[in-house]
């Protein structure tokens, strides 16, 4: 089994990390970095990978708006957002514009990733535990049962 995977991210040590993570699982073929969505979108075609690991805050575009070009040129490709911003409507955001998962940065160790990774693959959705236990906690607190 191999993996393509393209890394979109402006934080070299971010990129650095996950590149590590994948070659030392030893199926993955990193075919793309990208330090901004405009080289991603211009040079993406040339190598398509099976997932994309996507930044929401690159310096020229933002992830949603990367993740709807991406999901209307190459639906085959599968997004998996990564950011350490837990605004409370970036996961709705992101999912919407096509990725297939939501993982904080504050919350990926390198098995998660890969979990994470396989899970979408797998065509499931993937959000993070903890937005996941915040949603849960906001939802039963609007929603209190009267005696």
């Amino acid at each position: 089994m191999n993996i393509k995977v393209s890394i979109a991210d402006d934080h070299p040590m971010m990129v650095s990390s996950i590149e590590n993570v994948l070659n030392t699982a030893g199926y993955f073929t990193i075919c793309g970095k990208f330090g901004n969505g405009t080289s991603l979108i211009n040079s993406i075609g040339s190598n398509l990978p099976d997932i994309l690991i996507l930044d929401y805050h690159l310096p020229d575009k933002n992830g949603a708006e990367i993740a709807r070009w991406l999901t209307y040129h190459h639906p085959e490709v599968k997004i998996l957002a990564i950011t350490g911003f837990e605004k409370p409507g970036l996961p709705v955001e992101m999912l919407e514009s096509g990725c297939s998962g939501y993982l904080l940065k504050t919350s990926a160790n390198n098995e998660l990733l890969l979990e994470v990774i396989h899970t979408i693959l797998e065509g499931k959705l993937y959000l993070d535990k903890n937005l996941k236990d915040k949603f849960a906690s906001n939802v039963q607190g609007n929603y209190q049962v009267k005696p």
